[in-house]
C-alpha cells in the first residue's frame, strides 16, 4: 500500500540521516534547523516547506532530486502494478453535448 507523503518524507528523510550514521541533532546543525523541528519531521508531525527540504539535502549532500525520487518510490509502491490513469488538461465536455 502506498504511504502517504508525510510517512514517506520521514521514512527517506531518516535512511538517508542514518546512511551518514548522524544523530538528529548532527542533521540539525548541518542543516541550520533547530532540534525539535528536525524531530517533528522524522515523527511525521508536519509537512517541510521547500526550503527545509533543501536545505535537508544540502546537508546530507544528495541532490534534491534524489530524495524526490525515492520520495515518490515509496508513496508509489503499489500503484505500478495498475497506474492510474492520467487527468487531462483539457475540460472534458459537458455530457449533454
Amino acid at each position: 500500500m502506498p504511504l502517504e507523503l508525510s510517512d514517506a518524507f520521514r521514512r527517506v528523510l531518516r535512511s538517508y540521516r542514518k546512511q551518514k550514521d548522524w544523530s538528529q541533532m548532527k542533521l540539525a546543525m548541518e542543516a541550520g534547523m533547530h532540534l525539535n523541528a528536525l524531530g517533528s519531521l522524522e515523527r511525521g508531525l508536519y509537512s517541510p516547506s521547500l526550503q527545509t527540504v533543501f536545505q535537508l539535502c544540502r546537508a546530507l549532500a544528495i541532490p534534491v532530486s534524489e530524495f524526490l525520487d525515492e520520495l515518490e518510490k515509496l508513496m508509489t509502491l503499489d500503484e505500478k502494478a495498475s497506474p492510474p490513469a492520467r487527468r487531462s488538461r483539457k475540460s472534458p465536455a459537458p455530457s449533454s453535448w
